[in-house]
């Protein structure tokens, strides 16, 4: 696999409020079996008014911004560097990422422009992860600038109608299928059982607080996710799980994991335990399909 590093040129006009937009044809490609950064030292592309005041600063009144929006299972790296070429201002420092997902950036616009200006973006650093589906990867371009439709009432923080795509790469291998799978847990004990199997692990179950705590990881393999299908952001201190088209994410200390993007709350926050996430399971194998059953006297935990 290789990743070429690309300028890519989004250029933009107007019509009324409507933006038109071509991009560049696919440049860099990413196997979707590792969640990685797609191009290390990151992409640049830029975006041209068609004429001048085409991205307007106060649409109906409203704050006017200007919004690139990344597809599923791709996320910004920080912010980009941006710069314009013209007379157009935008609020640099109030350029936002819609924590703690990452996915869309926000550029509010000062004042609109007497000259048509472009926009450049550089270092656009992206990471995607295992669910992005094989294929191109585009941005929608959009925002109450360029689409007053989307001015007022907190509508312009998000893309009601994408003004334009620009397709910037893609991914040359399928998510990760789901597998068949079932584990046994015991308190204190170093081992479990995967599909019958006893196999070692580098933290014990254990009880806190009412509550059995199990390994993620291991606790994954048993609820038939793939190793490939395991990632963990260590900046972000997050988890993501993949089984076919779920995806859950658990964040250390959180009690609120993240399943198809839906928030729903544990009943204790996970921790970090000699290096592994552990958490209670109950929740997080009914969220995947799976049942873990509790067996007192036996001090064991059960995934099927």
């Amino acid at each position: 696999m290789s990743l070429i590093r690309y300028i890519y040129k989004l250029v933009v006009a107007i019509v009324m409020t409507v933006v038109l937009s071509t991009g560049s044809q696919t440049a860099w490609a990413v196997d979707s079996n590792s969640n990685q950064q797609a191009v290390p030292n990151g992409i640049s592309f830029t975006i041209s008014e068609g004429g001048p005041g085409a991205f307007t600063a106060r649409p109906l009144g409203y704050q006017g911004r200007l919004i690139i929006k990344c597809p599923a299972g791709v996320s910004f790296v920080g912010k980009p560097e941006i710069t314009v070429s013209g007379d157009l201002k935008l609020d640099m420092a109030g350029a936002i990422l819609n924590e703690p997902a990452n996915d869309q950036l926000t550029i509010p616009v000062i004042q609109s422009s007497t000259v048509a200006s472009t926009i450049n973006f550089d270092r656009v650093l992206l990471t995607l992860d295992r669910t992005v589906p094989e294929g191109d990867v585009t941005l929608k371009v959009g925002g109450s600038a360029i689409d007053w439709s989307g001015a007022g009432a907190g509508a312009e923080m998000s893309i009601q109608v994408p003004a334009g795509r620009v397709t910037i790469g893609g991914v040359v291998t399928p998510a990760p299928s789901e597998q068949n799978a079932e584990g046994s847990f015991e308190i204190g004990k170093n081992s479990f059982f995967l599909n019958g199997a006893e196999t070692a692990m580098d933290v014990s179950p254990y009880i806190k607080d009412g509550r059995t705590f199990i390994p993620l990881y291991y606790a994954a393999l048993a609820l038939g996710i793939s190793d490939s299908g395991i990632i963990w952001d260590q900046e972000r201190q997050t988890a993501t799980l993949m089984k076919g088209q779920k995806l859950v994410q658990v964040q250390v200390g959180s009690n609120t994991i993240l399943f198809n993007g839906v928030a729903i709350t544990l009943d204790a926050a996970p921790e970090i335990v000699n290096g592994r996430i552990c958490l209670p399971v109950a929740l997080l194998a009914k969220t995947l399909g799976e049942t873990a059953s509790w067996d007192p006297e036996n001090q064991t935990v059960s995934i099927k």
